[in-house]
Parts: C-alpha cells; structure tokens; sequence
C-alpha cells in the first residue's frame, strides 16, 4: 500500500501521514514496518525523506503537575514512580530527571495532540482519575459582570435604534480596494492587517474602517425606499496594525458608523446623532455656555478624500488639557458615492467609542 498525503500545510500533512501509516502498520506481512520515500521539490530541490516516525520529548516539572491536581493541598497517592506509571498508560514513555524534579516524556507519532507541557499534566490527571481528585474551592469569591466597553455598546445600540436608525452586522474582512481606493484613501502599508491566502477577492484586508459594509449595504438594497430617508448604524471592530503596543502586531477598536441618505445629503441628521452620542456620554459640546473647561467635544472642520469637500469635520475631545480625535463625520464625495453605485447623495460618521468608557 502506497500511502501519499497532500496539504498546504507540511505539519498538518505530516500528522495525516503519521496517523494513517501507525493504523495501516499493523496489518503488513512484517507488523509495524514501513519504507520511506525520499521526496524531492522541485521549487528549491532540497530533499526530505518521510514519514518521520520519531518520538518528541516534552518537560513536565513534578510540582506543575501537583499543582494543577491538587492546588495548594496535599499531594495524595502521586510520587514521581506513580507518575511515570500514569503516562505509561496513556502511551507516553516517561522518565524521572532528578536534576530538575521533571518528567521527560517521550511521545510517539500517534499522539499529535501532545503540544505542550500542560497537555502531559492533563493526561496525569486523566489516568489518575479526575473523580480521586479532592474538590477544592476557590479562595475568593467574585460575580460575572459585563465589559464596560460592551456595556456602553449595548447602551448606545438601544438610543441610536430609538432615534430610528437599523442596526447592521457586515462582515470583519473586505476587499483591499473597498477599505481605499473605493474611498479614495491611500494605501500607506502600515494600516491594514493583508490575508496572506485570502479565499476569494472580497476578503483581501481586515477592515480599518466600517464605512465600506455600510455602503456595501445600501448598494445590495436599492428596493428600499429612500423617500423618507435611510437611517442605518453598525457598532463593531475595526482592526490596524499595531506592532509597538501590541504582542501580536494588530489591535481591535470599537468603533460606532452610522449612514443617512435619501433626497438629501441629511448632514444636519447625522450631526445631530453626533451631538447626542456625546450627550449619552455625559460629554458637553464647546457650544455649551456651561460646559467644563477640562471636558467638552468641539466639531472641527478638517479635509477628508473620502467626504465632499467643505462638508466634512473631526470630532474632537478635550480632556484634562489634551485633545483626542474620536472620528470624522461628513457628506460622501460624488466618487465615492458613483464607486458603490449609491443613488442618493449620503453622510457618514465613523468614531472611536473605546477612549469614551
């Protein structure tokens, strides 16, 4: 029997491989014998013989694995001879290093799921008997509550959908030219996270902006009526590369888009969205004559690609001294509205909610 398994991904075809070839073994004239094959690729011609039935070696200090079973009380029935016994049973050869109080476990090409050292604790337990283990109780009690950034999400849901607008769910991935040069934004490389294999053309980036699942909306609903206009908002993630601040080189932030269109441009609808947001957040407007002089939001006129030009501002809050920039809110550029085949001129805010919590 010649077995040949073909993937994208070396490791997950050398498990397929491996655990094919230990079922099949068993049944040769000579039990549990197999002939390796030398494989030669023809993109860099370096060669690799396989399969590679050698046994791994994974580190398990004793006291991690009697601490994960029995916390801070005391070790019942589970010395390192008993130890090794368990792994034993479950197909994992171990030995004792007195140097470093650890089990070395040898493991065989049948258990790809060993990954880690917890896994081999996790094994201990199972052979031990996870019903030996003395129920403990943990040593201080708390009570679940929600996130304050999901529950300030879930606050503005309910009062923007009271002033009349549907709520949206679109999706997390888009295409490259749906998150730019549809919004006539550049491109600078240092934004948007790129799918190295993306599935098809309509997932390329995740999104930096969710302007484009809004627009993307009405482009697929035209038999809606527009008449009396079109109110719709979505509250969701958005995602930029962030290698300095992050571990893994992107950060999530929650942002807030909301559209109007119809016979009108409706700037004057989504300003007033804007003003009540900052109302919700207990945020003065600078127009206030009684507001705080270290806590207000000031509109600002600025210059967008994406918006009409002179029909655009920032929303900007002033805090202790320092200004932050939540978002921009504008009337579309004709371009814009033609690159998404939108038939009524339309206004857009897209603004951060996490520096609001």
């Amino acid at each position: 029997v010649f077995v040949e398994c073909t993937a994208t991904d070396i490791t997950k075809a050398n498990v397929v491989l491996n655990t094919v070839i230990a079922m099949f073994s068993q049944y040769c004239d000579a039990p549990f014998t197999v002939e390796p094959v030398e494989i030669t690729y023809d993109r860099d011609g370096h060669r690799e013989v396989t399969p590679d039935l050698s046994n791994r070696q994974v580190v398990t200090k004793v006291d991690d694995i009697h601490s994960m079973l029995f916390g801070k009380r005391p070790v019942i029935d589970l010395d390192v001879q008993r130890i090794c016994d368990l792994c034993v049973k479950m197909q994992l050869a171990a030995t004792y290093l007195p140097a470093i109080h650890s089990i070395e476990v040898q493991v065989p090409p049948t258990r790809s799921d060993i990954l880690h050292a917890v896994d081999v604790m996790e094994d201990v337990g199972i052979a031990y008997g996870f019903d030996n283990i003395p129920m403990t109780f943990p040593p201080t009690l708390t009570v679940g509550g929600g996130q304050p950034l999901n529950n300030l999400g879930d606050h503005l849901r309910n009062e923007i959908s009271r002033a009349g607008y549907l709520e949206l769910l679109t999706h997390g991935l888009c295409s490259h030219d749906e998150n730019f040069k549809l919004l006539n934004r550049p491109d600078d490389g240092t934004s948007a996270v790129v799918l190295s294999n993306p599935a098809t053309i309509e997932f390329e980036v995740v999104r930096t902006t969710m302007i484009p699942g809004v627009l993307k909306t009405v482009q697929n609903n035209k038999g809606l009526s527009f008449k009396d206009g079109l109110k719709l908002f979505e509250i969701s993630d958005v995602v930029v590369l962030d290698p300095a601040g992050s571990d893994v080189g992107a950060a999530n932030i929650r942002r807030l888009c909301a559209l109007y269109t119809g016979q009108t441009d409706g700037f004057e609808v989504i300003h007033g969205l804007v003003d009540r947001v900052m109302q919700l957040v207990g945020v003065p407007c600078v127009l206030d004559p009684h507001h705080s002089p270290t806590n207000y939001y000031a509109i600002v006129p600025s210059a967008n690609p994406t918006f009409f030009e002179g029909r655009c501002a920032d929303i900007v809050w002033h805090r202790d001294g320092a200004a932050t920039k939540l978002g921009t809110f504008g009337v579309l550029h004709p371009q814009v509205l033609h690159n998404y085949e939108l038939l009524y001129p339309a206004s857009v805010v897209e603004m951060d909610i996490q520096p609001l919590v």
